[in-house]
């Protein structure tokens, strides 16, 4: 869903000393939208984060998060935590895209939301919660909320 920002025309300029998100768009297997149906551990999400910030500052670095219907938090990813540096241009304007291939949460409805903070991740410039919907469908009879990637040994005997 896109965050209210700039335009084809209109890029606004982040305040001095500041950063700013400027558009959010999550798709699910490359259709983009605000409510998304995603098949358990066979869709893959991205999460694609716009941002401006003070070309004087570090560049900045984001997280998404993702948090049940009941307000759990499920997971998190940063850009920090994961050693992945961002980029932005002379003027300060950046992206980065999360990937999450073959999305391995369980049926129900999760919500997804980013986090624009200082290039250590300590600072939050920016919040912005539910961006997207995620209602997760699945097959199979697992319960709770991801499936973990696992295998079975069997045999006779004991």
């Amino acid at each position: 869903m896109p965050v209210p920002g700039p335009t084809a025309t209109h890029r606004p300029r982040a305040a001095s000393g500041t950063a700013r998100i400027t558009r959010v768009q999550v798709s699910a297997d490359g259709e983009a939208g605000s409510e998304l149906v995603v098949s358990s551990t066979r869709t893959e999400v991205q999460v694609c984060i716009a941002f401006a910030s003070d070309p004087l500052l570090p560049c900045p670095s984001v997280a998404v998060t993702i948090l049940h219907a009941n307000g759990v938090l499920v997971a998190s990813a940063g850009s920090v935590n994961d050693g992945v540096p961002l980029a932005r241009d002379a003027r300060g304007f950046g992206q980065a895209t999360l990937s999450l291939p073959r999305l391995a949460l369980l049926q129900g409805e999760y919500h997804v939301g980013v986090l624009l903070a200082c290039e250590r991740g300590l600072h939050p410039y920016e919040t912005v919660d539910r961006v997207a919907t995620l209602r997760v469908l699945q097959d199979g009879l697992e319960q709770g909320l991801v499936a973990l990637e696992h295998a079975w040994q069997a045999r006779e005997g004991a």
